[in-house]
């Protein structure tokens, strides 16, 4: 879950194309040095998943569904995005509890957000590898009898 709230800007590094998706590599133009892999990025309001972290900032896919349904396929190298991430709602919820401006119960609802955005990353990282393991069989590159092997034993 996001705030609407733009934490920084980021331009992009390095833009790949590949079949109908894309790859994305940011670099933030503000301090991010705790990106972790499967965090939850707003990239110009468009949630999306870490799936690298290096030296040039963070990478993301983006799928041909959400690149048809958003202007994330119109942008190019070097462009500025807007970025916020879903951890900064949880900070912001628990700096302002600590102030006395917000509620324990916002503090919960911001963590259970996060909670949310990972296992939701978790399932996708799992989808992605049985339909990459599907395409293998039905492409042949992975025989049906190689993904049973041990159990004859």
């Amino acid at each position: 879950m996001f705030t609407g709230l733009i934490e920084g800007k980021g331009r992009i590094h390095f833009m790949q194309r590949s079949g109908g998706d894309m790859r994305m590599t940011i670099s933030p133009l503000f301090p991010m040095d705790d990106c972790t892999l499967g965090e939850s990025i707003s990239v110009n309001g468009v949630c999306l998943t870490v799936t690298a972290t290096g030296a040039d900032g963070f990478s993301v896919d983006v799928s041909r569904e959400t690149l048809s349904r958003s202007t994330l396929g119109l942008l190019k190298e070097q462009e500025e995005v807007n970025l916020e991430r879903a951890r900064e709602q949880l900070r912001l919820a628990e700096v302002g509890f600590r102030e006395g401006v917000r509620k324990q119960v916002e503090v919960l609802d911001a963590r259970a957000a996060l909670t949310e955005a990972r296992k939701n990353y978790s399932q996708a990282v799992f989808s992605h590898m049985v339909a990459r393991l599907n395409l293998e069989r039905a492409t042949g590159a992975l025989s049906a009898a190689a993904g049973n092997q041990g159990d004859d034993e």
